[in-house]
């Protein structure tokens, strides 16, 4: 059962995506009119922007762990298929210096 809008919109981006790689393909095999692939792709939008809701630019930030550590500023941000909310941190011992995270490799950072 579909508890939300938002779920609902969620599981049609996902099968709209899921039956084939181009536009032009997800179109035909969906049966999609091109006013309801443009929903599809602004929903997708509009839930990708929500998603990004654990840091926001400007944010102090340091990579988890013991391993390399990284000390920074969120400056942008990313997704991909395998990481759907990473950020881009910038230094701030190495000015200009960037690193990309998926968001569970990030921490809030106080110095």
């Amino acid at each position: 059962m579909i508890s939300s809008a938002t779920e609902a919109l969620k599981m049609l981006i996902d099968e709209y995506e899921r039956t084939s790689n181009t536009a032009f393909e997800r179109g035909f095999v969906c049966g999609l009119t091109t006013r309801q692939q443009k929903g599809v792709l602004l929903a997708r939008r509009v839930l990708s922007r929500e998603a990004f809701q654990s840091f926001k630019q400007g944010d102090k930030v340091r990579k988890k762990g013991n391993k390399g550590q990284w000390h920074g500023v969120i400056c942008g941000k990313y997704s991909t298929a395998i990481t759907p909310e990473g950020y881009a941190v910038e230094s701030v011992y190495e000015k200009g210096s960037v690193q990309i995270y998926p968001v569970n490799a990030l921490e809030k950072w106080e110095n």
